[in-house]
């Protein structure tokens, strides 16, 4: 069972990416990912002060090859069929979410080769 002292690293991490941007939601942001980073890999990732006030995370080679290979294997588990007890039923969510960009998104596809047809083709 975790205990307070598992985050206290990754609020060490929030609190300085906040001292350097100056903006406490880009802390929360920082800790947040900071510890997901620490979860799955044993170590926190690095804090990089940028100029004018910006900060950046940067993962280290093991880290990211890890995390890639936790997507790999979220994703499997994603497609692969499973025996379970407990159904999600996320289509009502997913759908109408996905929906609302693709719509658009093909409508301004299709003006875009209409009028790339029209101003090519004079």
């Amino acid at each position: 069972m975790p205990d307070l002292t598992d985050y206290m690293n990754a609020l060490t991490l929030g609190t300085n990416v906040s001292d350097i941007t100056g903006k406490a939601a880009d802390g929360f942001v920082a800790g947040g990912f900071g510890a997901f980073v620490k979860a799955l890999t044993g170590e926190l990732p690095t804090v990089v002060t940028l100029p004018n006030k910006k900060a950046s995370i940067v993962l280290t080679a093991d880290q990211a090859k890890t995390i890639r290979s936790w997507l790999d294997g979220q994703l499997m588990g994603f497609l692969k069929p499973k025996d379970a007890s407990l159904d999600i039923q996320m289509n009502p969510v997913i759908v109408p979410w996905i929906l609302k960009f693709l719509v658009p998104a093909a409508l301004l596809l299709i003006a875009a080769g209409w009028a790339g047809h029209y101003y090519f083709s004079r």
